[in-house]
């Protein structure tokens, strides 16, 4: 079984790519700020598996 909740944490370093990390990190942060305000909410995943082992 997995599971995880899925929400935006605030990110406040940024990354070595430059450019392209800084507008994942901007666009991250903005997700954070509209799950502050209410406008997204976090949920938790649950993946369960069902094998046998032959």
């Amino acid at each position: 079984m997995i599971t995880d909740e899925y929400d935006f944490k605030y990110e406040s370093g940024y990354g070595t790519q430059g450019l392209k990390d800084d507008f994942i990190t901007g666009y991250n942060n903005l997700a954070y700020r509209h799950q502050e305000l209410g406008h997204i909410t976090p949920y938790n995943i649950r993946i369960e598996f069902d094998y046998k082992i032959r």
